[in-house]
């Protein structure tokens, strides 16, 4: 702890440390936040995030950033094994980058993203933690996404195999 405040408080971080919830220890007890303390992103400052946004598996959030190459960032708990990709279902960013970081800040993915949207495939994750989405907004760009950290209740690995059709029997 940097300095302190009864409203705020300024912490260095160590290499290796991402986002998630502050655990307080004290003689009288432990004390663990309901919000997240958010990370930025490899040689990113506190500076350049712009807006932070609590998410959830499988439930839709958006992420504003208002300036040309800042970035805005939302963070969501994992209980592993989970498997989950990130969808984008709206975006006015006409151009910037997406990245996945894991608990330990490490870029795990990465994909550009326009006004058509982008997707990080699903994959499988074996380590519990906070995850957190680094929207990075292009060097003339600005806007809001909205994304989707999930899976898709159906996958369909071969389609060649059978067509699905609707209130069909048999």
């Amino acid at each position: 702890i940097t300095s302190a405040t009864s409203a705020n408080m300024v912490v260095t971080t160590p290499a290796g440390t991402g986002s998630g919830h502050i655990q307080v220890s004290t003689p009288k007890g432990i004390a663990t936040s309901a919000g997240f303390l958010f990370v930025p992103p490899g040689t990113y400052s506190a500076n350049a995030v712009v807006s932070t946004v609590m998410g959830a598996l499988d439930s839709s959030s958006t992420v504003s950033v208002g300036a040309p190459g800042k970035l805005g960032l939302l963070a969501f708990d994992v209980v592993a094994p989970r498997s989950f990709g990130i969808f984008v279902s709206a975006s006015t960013l006409a151009s910037g980058t997406l990245q996945l970081l894991d608990p330990s800040r490490a870029v795990i993915a990465s994909t550009s993203i326009t006004t058509s949207g982008g997707t990080i495939p699903v994959r499988a994750f074996n380590q519990s933690g906070t995850y957190t989405i680094a929207v990075i907004a292009g060097a003339s760009s600005t806007g809001s996404i909205t994304l989707l950290p999930g899976a898709p209740d159906l996958v369909v690995s071969n389609p060649s195999l059978a067509t699905i059709g609707a209130n069909q029997n048999g």
